[in-house]
């Protein structure tokens, strides 16, 4: 509920609104939602503008109850100042929710302005308003915007898709050698590791990494040779690959930390 989230412009596109309700998910607990400052704050600007009886704060919403509560929504509404990424879009989106969203950060990945959503500047009422108020009173568009928001989460935002274009940087850093390399080299092991099933993973007898187009590790090695391969790559490079953890031995001016984990 922090202002930084921009739920204030949106009460204040509602005056601009009318007929229209505001459920807002965030901040404490509900039963000390009425105790919150920023609760207090927003039921102050709402009173302000006139729009105090159509602004609900829900508080903190179980996980188990995002999901129907998205769906129960005719427009998903999310105006940040700045958004290094923004979950909330995407869990609106896979519901079919169309999205108002701020363009910034990476909003501005997920919300395809006129396609899944509607992109405005951020801290602007008036184009909040807009946005809002073009969806509402277009129920086809609202329906083709939120089918196509469904579709483009299933397209590129999976766990699945999000874990195969991670595993993709690495390889690709692998192929181009270097230090970068061997580091990717490492967290590939490691990502296999983890997907082969944590501890259990690392022990199954016959273990065989994934270690397509990566240069030294043949394709239906055994995880014991992988292992080894990359001990004997990272002792080339002064790092230290002993009990499963990865340590810098010398401290080349590249910006990494002395250690990379586990």
């Amino acid at each position: 509920l922090v202002p930084r989230r921009g739920v204030d412009d949106v009460v204040a596109a509602l005056a601009a609104l009318p007929g229209t309700e505001l459920l807002t998910a965030g901040g404490p607990p509900p039963g000390n939602i009425d105790d919150d400052p920023e609760a207090q704050r927003l039921r102050a600007l709402a009173r302000r503008h006139g729009v105090a009886d159509h602004v609900e704060l829900l508080g903190a919403v179980a996980r188990a109850d995002v999901p129907p509560l998205l769906r129960s929504a005719d427009v998903a509404v999310c105006t940040p100042w700045y958004e290094p990424f923004g979950i909330v879009p995407l869990e609106a989106m896979a519901c079919g929710d169309p999205v108002v969203g701020t363009a910034v950060g990476g909003l501005l990945d997920t919300v395809v302005h006129r396609s899944t959503g509607l992109l405005v500047p951020p801290r602007d009422p008036d184009a909040v308003a807009s946005a809002i108020g073009r969806l509402l009173d277009n129920p086809s568009l609202r329906a083709h915007m939120g089918a196509e928001a469904a579709a483009r989460v299933r397209q590129a935002y999976t766990w699945r898709q999000v874990a195969g274009s991670t595993l993709e940087v690495y390889r690709r850093l692998v192929v181009g050698g270097g230090t970068a390399g061997l580091t990717a080299a490492i967290y590939l092991a490691r990502f296999h590791l983890r997907l082969k099933g944590g501890d259990e993973g690392r022990s199954r007898a016959g273990w065989i990494p994934c270690t397509r187009n990566v240069p030294g590790f043949p394709e239906g090695i055994s995880g014991h040779e992988f292992l080894e391969r990359a001990r004997a790559q990272a002792e080339k490079y002064g790092v230290s690959f002993e009990r499963g953890r990865v340590t810098r031995l010398d401290q080349a001016e590249d910006g990494f930390a002395p250690e990379y984990g586990e």
